[in-house]
């Protein structure tokens, strides 16, 4: 199933009088620029923050940007990140929240002590949120990407963790100036399941009280036809998510590689061969980009990469067989390597057939 095509902003106007005025989108030349932002107004991401750290140091390779808390003294993890680039955002902040999870209440005062100095948390809690800090603060966590945008393979991580359990987050922020000011817009696209509960719980009420329906039967039917709805956005043959490491490793580019196309095959079985040369052109259009690429000229070591990514999302199996006809339809990515040669068809060959597929 191709991907949900996503809201596509036409653009931001001023209005001076009966003209409107159009505004250039610039991208973000600091993250500190952002971070500033975030720590000035932390309602960027959609609730009431009290930030209690900023770049914290941690046993980890890198600091998460912000480390925040909200009126229900749940932890928020924020990452921020400008450009495009963002195929690695996922892992990192899912390893900060591994290192979020193991913090005491006394390491979370120590962390805000650092970040204000002299004020306690609970006093700042208070300030922030008219309320006391609730015992059981920071037992829970939350994920929050802020980004200009968000590329496919990382839309997908996201969605990988997110079945997996992992409260995740994204905010997208577009800055606009003109010749006298500049304007920064923020837009919560993907919000966190905690909030998503919340609201399902309220229309759950309402529907008890209207329809008579007993909660536990509504529960039922609802977690009926959220799996109707899953197999349907994904395909009933997708089998299970990837592991992050495919796509945050030295080998990643196989990941995101398959990631792009593997919704646009149109032929029922694929050639190795077919995909290695396909591969070979997506990597210098990526470099041309002024994207890393690793070219992976072993064709060996290729080979058995690309097996374990796509037997991690599943809905292909690796097989050795005659083409015969299953070649016989248009493929149109073909059309990207001229130079590729289609094997006979009764000449044994290995490749990927769909899952499901008769021969």
């Amino acid at each position: 199933m191709p991907r949900r095509q996503s809201p596509k902003a036409l653009g931001m106007f001023r209005s001076d009088g009966a003209k409107l005025v159009p505004l250039d989108v610039r991208p973000v030349e600091r993250e500190t620029v952002l971070q500033g932002w975030a720590e000035l107004a932390p309602t960027i991401v959609g609730e009431p923050l009290l930030i209690i750290g900023a770049k914290v140091k941690s046993p980890l390779a890198g600091e998460p940007d912000l480390l925040a808390m909200d009126p229900r003294g749940i932890l928020h993890v924020i990452e921020l990140k400008r450009g495009p680039r963002t195929f690695d955002v996922v892992a990192q902040i899912v390893r900060y929240e591994a290192w979020v999870s193991r913090l005491s209440r006394k390491k979370v005062r120590d962390l805000f002590a650092r970040y204000r100095p002299g004020v306690s948390l609970e006093t700042a809690f208070r300030d922030a949120f008219g309320r006391p800090l609730p015992d059981g603060a920071g037992t829970k966590r939350v994920l929050t990407i802020v980004a200009e945008q968000l590329d496919g393979p990382t839309e997908d991580q996201i969605s990988a963790m997110r079945n997996r359990g992992h409260q995740i987050g994204f905010v997208q922020f577009t800055r606009y100036v003109d010749a006298e000011s500049e304007y920064v817009v923020f837009t919560r696209r993907v919000e966190h399941a905690l909030d998503s509960d919340k609201r399902l719980k309220t229309m759950q009420k309402r529907a008890d009280r209207r329809l008579g329906l007993k909660l536990t039967e509504f529960r039922s039917l609802l977690s009926e036809l959220r799996e109707a709805i899953q197999m349907l956005r994904r395909g009933t043959a997708l089998a299970t998510e990837p592991s992050a490491s495919l796509v945050d490793g030295v080998d990643s580019d196989i990941a995101h590689f398959w990631l792009e196309h593997r919704w646009r095959w149109q032929w029922e079985f694929l050639p190795f061969s077919f995909l290695k040369q396909l591969y070979a052109h997506w990597s210098r259009r990526e470099a041309a980009k002024g994207h890393r690429v690793a070219k992976h000229d072993d064709v060996t070591r290729f080979g058995k990469k690309l097996r374990e990514v796509v037997e991690a999302y599943g809905g292909w199996e690796y097989r050795q067989r005659c083409p015969r006809t299953s070649l016989s339809d248009s493929e149109p990515l073909t059309e990207l390597i001229p130079a590729w040669i289609e094997p006979a068809p009764d000449a044994v060959t290995i490749g990927y057939t769909r899952a499901g597929t008769t021969w």
